[in-house]
């Protein structure tokens, strides 16, 4: 008996448990799309689309963010990217103090890799934008 219990102390000191891969250097949260804003962004439901820091997205989506933000009198430092392969969906905030609710003047907007407009911002209170956003709350990067 002694035996089969050295053997399986052996076996379990062999294996291994799968570590989860951390992120790439470039993503550091996600966000999971709804209904609504995943037909008009021709996404699917419950896609989950990795976030990536603004340095890493193209130019012409970061100056598409700009001017959609300043139209609808949200804050273009809280902009969130995340990487839907074929374009950029962007979160706006009205504001990214801390202790400010996330839900207080968000948007979403979807903008192709050259930075044009995939669908019309859809502002928070047309409908719920997303199912999962980790984490909840980013501040601003400046």
């Amino acid at each position: 008996m002694g035996t089969y219990i050295l053997a399986g102390a052996i076996l379990l000191f062999g294996f291994q448990i799968p570590r989860l891969e951390s992120a790439a250097p470039d993503q550091y949260g996600l966000i999971v799309v709804a209904g609504r804003p995943a037909e008009l962004f021709h996404l699917r439901q419950g896609d989950t689309l990795p976030e990536v820091l603004p340095e890493h997205v193209p130019s012409s989506v970061r100056e598409a963010t700009a001017r959609a933000a300043g139209m609808g009198h949200y804050d273009t430092t809280c902009s969130r990217f995340f990487d839907a392969k074929t374009e950029y969906v962007v979160l706006l905030r009205g504001a990214c103090r801390k202790g400010v609710e996330v839900d207080d003047g968000e948007g979403l907007a979807a903008f192709t890799r050259t930075g044009m407009s995939v669908a019309n911002t859809i502002p928070a209170l047309t409908a719920k934008l997303y199912l999962d956003l980790q984490p909840s709350e980013r501040l601003s990067r400046n």
